[in-house]
């Protein structure tokens, strides 16, 4: 199991809107095929890793990160190929999230006479396809923060100057963060007043800039170089006015609540055109109305061994922020040096009200 999650993680950012998976098929103790799923629309890990094994499938265990499944989408149901391979175990380290199908294709198999299991591994398959996971059970995108501070904070001085705080090895980490995920978000102001590209190291993932009233500047690289893969989210207010930016660029219209753009209306309009999971950078505006609405999954914080200071100078997380200390909070902490730089993650608690 572990060898078929270490295939799986060979496909991390390449296969939304479905999860990672490796298979690895074994024989008499050795490995006879293995395979990872690579792209949406490309052949399963079960196929592959049958494909691989050939005659040497008859008899053989099937191990798998996520139980196969028993559909028919853009490829094939991987139950009815293992039932015909002739495999006679299937070892699954977690059901399929999806409340339509958990547990219905080991089910299938058991009846078919394949011997099953499942629960090898769980924690590490539902970790390493928590987008997937949170997609499949809440029918929302998977939400990741990212800022980078200074080690009092700080994420501009009080001249409003904020390149660079962090090196060049934590920015270059930073896009290889977006590449993991489907779209990058940033409010009008940072858009407006940094005007960055918000590329990653090796794909341009969809970018999203909120924007209630339509301010952003129409020069922008992030206008001109993305297109219809910009969705500028706006006040359903602003529907019936006419704006060049209609044409350039995706606009999606929400409600306001409480003098805000409904994030989670926005979040649903996103998962609906199947952008699973969101990439936000800030400004501290932004970045903070995330969190006050709750819909925040994941926190990767750049600190930089630097003091900025000064009342003026803008903090990390802005908006209305919490009452009292303890109220958002982060578990499965993970500290790394990024170049003199640290990295700081965690997936967030379950909000406390």
């Amino acid at each position: 199991m572990k060898r078929a999650l270490d295939l799986a993680k060979k496909a991390q950012g390449m296969t939304s809107p479905n999860p990672m998976v490796g298979a690895v098929v074994v024989k008499d103790g050795k490995v006879v095929g293995e395979g990872y799923h690579k792209k949406a629309g490309m052949p399963h890990a079960e196929s592959l890793a049958i494909d691989a094994a050939g005659k040497n499938a008859r008899g053989s265990d099937l191990y798998v990160n996520l139980e196969p499944c028993c559909h028919t989408g853009r490829t094939g149901p991987c139950a009815d190929k293992i039932i015909a391979s002739g495999i006679k175990k299937v070892v699954a380290a977690t059901k399929d999230p999806n409340p339509l199908m958990c547990g219905k294709s080991l089910k299938k198999l058991g009846k078919a006479g394949v011997k099953t299991s499942c629960g090898t591994c769980c924690r590490e398959s539902r970790k390493l396809n928590e987008v997937f996971f949170k997609n499949m059970q809440k029918k929302l995108p998977f939400v990741a923060a990212k800022f980078a501070q200074s080690l009092d904070g700080k994420i501009a001085t009080r001249l409003n100057v904020s390149q660079w705080i962090t090196s060049l090895a934590a920015r270059n980490k930073a896009k290889e963060l977006r590449d993991l995920y489907d779209c990058v978000v940033v409010g009008v102001n940072t858009a407006n007043k940094d005007n960055p590209s918000l590329n990653g190291l090796t794909k341009k993932p969809l970018k999203a800039v909120i924007d209630p009233k339509l301010a952003i500047k129409p020069s922008l690289k992030l206008i001109r170089e993305n297109g219809k893969n910009l969705f500028i989210l706006t006040s359903l207010k602003n529907k019936n006015k006419r704006s060049k930016l209609f044409d350039k660029a995706t606009v999606l219209f929400a409600k306001e609540k409480n003098g805000s753009l409904d994030l989670l209306d926005l979040l649903e309009q996103l998962y609906a055109r199947k952008v699973c999971s969101l990439f936000v950078e800030g400004g501290a505006q932004t970045l903070g109305l995330f969190f006050d609405a709750g819909l925040v999954d994941k926190v990767y914080a750049f600190i930089a061994p630097q003091i900025i200071g000064g009342k003026d100078a803008l903090s990390a997380v802005g908006a209305g922020g919490v009452a009292k200390p303890g109220k958002i909070n982060l578990k499965s902490m993970r500290v790394e040096m990024v170049g003199p730089d640290i990295l700081v993650s965690g997936d967030v608690k379950r909000y406390l009200k």
